[in-house]
């Protein structure tokens, strides 16, 4: 009776062993730390903002106009009938300041630092000015080979650029200064400079008059 009370005891604690053994090659191991686990990320570093050197670079883009012109030329062949040529085209140009031309006072006003920047009207950039194939609308009459008509395209397309330049020469000066403050405005609020006053050179020799000759350029743009 002993022994097999003995050989039960044994047997139960083997299986129990056994168990123990299975259920612990299951178990993951422990997790290793990685480095920097549990520490805070360090501080980032200030970053200056941009110097008005680096802002007043090359030309600024502040307005974009639009305009449709149309040409009509025609070409009289002997002994075959006249060709009339027809086009109306729908054109853009780009209203721009030179911010090379920048130039930069600064100092201090009722014991804040006040920026002065003065700039050259907005002018009219001709080198955005050009045939948009894609908005082009052609009308014509009669049969022409291949060479006359193209004669006859390529100076409409003379006709249509000279046009244009007219037109755009036209433009509403106040409306495009009105503009490129607010995009002024923005480009030196996001780098972090307050109180920017933008003087018109067209405007500087002018008599002093209220809201004429310089616009004050607030944190976030003209308000």
């Amino acid at each position: 009776m002993k022994n097999r009370v003995s050989l039960c005891i044994l047997a139960i604690c083997g299986g129990c062993i056994l168990l123990k053994s299975c259920l612990g090659s299951n178990e993951l191991p422990p997790k290793e730390e990685k480095e920097g686990d549990g520490l805070s990320s360090p501080p980032t570093q200030k970053v200056d903002p941009p110097s008005f050197a680096s802002l007043n670079r090359g030309l600024l883009t502040t307005l974009r106009i639009h305009a449709t012109t149309t040409a009509y030329r025609e070409l009289v062949r002997p002994f075959r009938s006249t060709v009339r040529l027809g086009i109306t085209h729908r054109g853009s140009a780009d209203v721009v300041l030179d911010l090379d031309k920048a130039e930069v006072e600064q100092g201090i006003a009722e014991g804040r630092k006040h920026v002065r920047i003065i700039l050259p009207p907005p002018r009219l950039d001709e080198h955005s000015i050009g045939i948009n194939p894609n908005n082009v609308t052609v009308k014509i009459t009669s049969s022409p080979d291949a060479d006359e008509y193209s004669q006859l395209r390529d100076r409409l397309f003379v006709d249509v650029t000279q046009k244009l330049k007219t037109t755009f020469t036209d433009f509403d000066v106040q409306a495009a200064k009105a503009q490129a403050l607010l995009v002024l405005g923005n480009l030196y609020a996001q780098a972090g400079f307050k109180d920017v006053e933008i003087v018109w050179k067209d405007e500087q020799q002018k008599p002093q008059q209220p809201d004429t000759g310089s616009d004050l350029i607030k944190q976030g743009g003209m308000q």
